[in-house]
């Protein structure tokens, strides 16, 4: 594949079919909707005077009480991801599985590029490969479990 022809399979992956609010699942919309509310409620909180805090086009949503539960910023920032996820599922329709697998693959070429170089990649099994993988996912597990632990001591 030359370099044009590339680009221009991954220009396709980094953009959605052309879509409708309307066309998004109720459920989807609702969750927008909440989550609209709660980034209000954490924003209201945070000490921002009104007028940081409003966009101009959207209608002020009242008083900071009631808006909300306030969230952390660690569950803020995995709703943000649940629902974007949903919305870049739902916008991509049927590419979506094969979204999937362009994203899944591509992570797993770049973790093989870091495991190996090309000369060491030609001699390494799928198996190999493999178990290497699952030690290091068992390693990264154990520092997070181990840094979340000392983050608590530290609290």
């Amino acid at each position: 594949m030359d370099e044009i022809e590339a680009n221009e399979v991954e220009s396709t992956y980094f953009s959605l079919p052309e879509g409708d609010w309307t066309n998004l699942d109720p459920k989807v919309r609702a969750n927008l909707a909440s989550l609209y509310l709660s980034i209000a409620a954490v924003l209201a909180t945070s000490g921002a005077s009104d007028s940081d805090l409003t966009p101009r086009a959207v209608p002020p949503l009242g008083g900071p009480t009631g808006l909300a539960e306030v969230l952390s910023p660690g569950k803020l920032a995995l709703r943000l991801y649940e629902v974007a996820s949903d919305i870049v599922a739902a916008s991509a329709g049927e590419e979506h599985d094969l979204r999937q697998m362009i994203s899944t693959l591509r992570t797993a070429l770049a973790v093989a590029w870091d495991f190996y170089g090309t000369q060491t990649a030609e001699k390494v099994t799928v198996a190999q490969h493999m178990r290497e993988l699952k030690e290091r996912i068992v390693e990264f597990e154990r520092e997070l479990t181990a840094l979340r632990e000392q983050s608590k001591g530290q609290a």
